[in-house]
């Protein structure tokens, strides 16, 4: 990664469609995410609460397997702003669907509500931390050598850019990185024909911390800092010059 790419403070056009900054924990209480959520709305009057439990409402297909990641069934809580939290049995998440931010806009929710949540004595410790971009390049069809920076080949016969769906990981000291890579996907009010790449960030960090919010604020934003690293080392140069990067 270049000194250049390090100085990247933000995109004019961002291909961000959706975030979540999540933080698991350990208990031994049955039915917390019930607790828990009744507890966000209370800390939060104006949540919004859904009358069911439910999985995020995403612009896009699923991927293969995020249903079983998403560990069964949800409760989503939403913000007027349209930010929302999303509670499971050992499992909330902050995030956004649609255009994004920005980290110095949304870092002041997660750390208000992630400090409802360690205020709960039913919790024993964080066991996890983790940020999640998605991220859609429009086109019919898009070259994923033209966004990627590298190429695809398998028994060095080059992937064909149509029909692409690839999920891969890396460990980088503390963090596991989840790359997932769709081509084509749909994704609703995105593109004229709302086809287009996805490319999906999810930057994990296990971690065993006690509900000390400074503490874990400090490990949400090095996984932060670890999975904008690695978003700009997975874009060509073209891709990223498209979206009007702004320097310090």
């Amino acid at each position: 990664m270049t000194e250049q790419m390090n100085e990247i403070v933000r995109l004019t056009e961002a291909p961000i469609i959706d975030f979540v900054c999540e933080v698991r924990f350990e208990s031994s209480v049955p039915r917390l995410r019930d607790i828990l959520a009744k507890s966000l709305a209370e800390a939060f009057p104006a949540l919004i609460a859904p009358a069911a439990p439910s999985t995020p409402d995403l612009p896009f297909p699923m991927p293969p397997g995020l249903e079983l990641a998403l560990g069964g069934s949800m409760t989503q809580l939403i913000f007027p702003d349209g930010m929302n939290v999303n509670v499971s049995e050992r499992y909330v998440g902050v995030g956004v669907a649609g255009p994004y931010r920005g980290w110095d806009e949304l870092r002041p929710r997660i750390k208000e509500v992630f400090s409802a949540v360690l205020s709960s004595s039913l919790i024993s410790k964080v066991s996890r931390c983790s940020v999640k971009y998605t991220n859609f390049f429009p086109g019919t069809p898009v070259d994923v050598e033209n966004v990627l920076n590298g190429t695809l080949e398998l028994g060095g016969r080059r992937i064909r850019s149509e029909g692409c769906q690839l999920r891969t990981d890396f460990k980088d000291g503390d963090d596991i990185s989840i790359i997932q890579i769709i081509n084509p996907v749909n994704v609703e009010g995105r593109s004229e024909d709302g086809q287009g790449l996805l490319l999906d960030i999810d930057c994990i960090r296990n971690v065993s911390l006690t509900r000390d919010i400074e503490a874990l604020m400090v490990q949400v934003d090095a996984v932060h800092a670890h999975e904008k690293k690695v978003f700009f080392e997975l874009l060509s140069a073209e891709a990223r010059n498209a979206m009007g990067p702004i320097y310090a």
